[in-house]
């Protein structure tokens, strides 16, 4: 399968900030003096930031409104991800996919605030044609509006742009959108390697497992559409 462009993730895909958001979830609760449960992580997982914000302060009555306790989730993970790490192995990819020129581009439910804060630390930001936030479109990635932009600003053929992503949903919402996918596996989303092998054409636990080759040779699938 040819492989001209990638839409890419950024939390838990390309920067190591994971536990940043599960640090931020123990602040938000601590703040509240609530517990959130399991069933609630996975209600949290998909939403936007407004969302979670919303979230907290309508059920445990955190901050004075929404937009405070979103004040206070932006100060957190600003300072958090000034100081963060790229993921083993994703420097690596990224370069090799300059080299053969293939474009990326990130999408991400993050707001620019926090992607061009860990980008530009991390020296990341020249790999990528965009970076795109579903706040700036508007949307959540719920729906593949965003990753349609994304190949759209790319200009590369649906079945030559592969989606990466470390969430379960996302993966979902790209392989229904017809794009070849690949699961950055995450033992937190509750689901396991075998269930996300079912959703995802490529699961990896990280992009030192990953290559131009493994993509390239992976065969085309009848069913996918431009």
């Amino acid at each position: 399968m040819a492989f001209e462009g990638a839409i890419l993730d950024f939390d838990g895909t390309l920067v190591d900030s994971i536990d940043a958001w599960h640090d931020l979830e123990g602040v938000l609760a601590c703040e509240a003096q609530a517990t959130v449960t399991l069933e609630d992580r996975k209600q949290l997982i998909p939403m936007s930031l407004d969302e979670i914000a919303q979230w907290f302060h309508g059920r445990f009555g955190l901050g004075k409104d929404a937009r405070a306790v979103r004040k206070l989730m932006d100060e957190y993970m600003v300072d958090a991800l000034s100081h963060s790490k790229a993921l083993p192995g994703v420097e690596a990819f990224l370069e090799s996919c300059k080299r053969a020129e293939v474009k990326l581009t990130v999408a991400s439910s993050s707001p620019q605030l926090y992607l061009q804060t860990a980008l530009k630390a991390l020296g990341l930001l020249p790999y990528f044609e965009a970076v795109l936030s579903v706040e700036d479109l508007g949307t959540t990635k719920r729906q593949p509006g965003i990753f349609e932009e994304a190949r759209r600003i790319m200009a590369t053929p649906k079945e030559a742009t592969w989606g990466f992503d470390d969430s379960f949903y996302a993966l979902q919402v790209l392989h229904n959108a017809g794009y070849p996918t690949v699961g950055i596996f995450d033992p937190h989303e509750g689901y396991t390697f075998e269930e996300w092998q079912q959703e995802a054409d490529i699961v990896v636990r990280g992009f030192n497992e990953l290559s131009l080759a493994m993509l390239e040779a992976y065969p085309v699938k009848n069913e996918q559409t431009n």
